[in-house]
């Protein structure tokens, strides 16, 4: 094979390779559907507030059922922890003053 053979040759597999896809998969209708919205529990939409007990109501999504049970789980321990953090740093003011 030639020289110009093969440059000839890799330029045209580089632009069959130009002509392929993203490779990205759009999904239509990923948002929450208003039968769902509804049927949430009100301790989910209206957070419970109280002086002695901190709540956090959050969701994930995952293809996997127990991976976004993980997820959500995780991401309640993380918002307990900022409340945490925000509620000892506050005392820790008072106490300073």
């Amino acid at each position: 094979m030639s020289k110009r053979a093969s440059v000839l040759f890799a330029l045209s597999l580089i632009s069959l390779a130009a002509c392929g896809g993203s490779g990205t998969v759009t999904t239509a209708g990923t948002g929450p559907s208003p039968v769902n919205v509804n049927r949430l529990p009100d301790w989910f939409t209206n957070v419970p507030t109280d002086a002695n007990t901190m709540y956090a109501a959050v969701t994930a999504e995952s293809r996997d059922l127990q991976l976004a049970i993980n997820k959500a789980i995780t991401d309640g321990r993380n918002n307990l922890a900022q409340q945490m953090e925000v509620k000892f740093e506050g005392l820790s003011k008072r106490f300073q003053e």
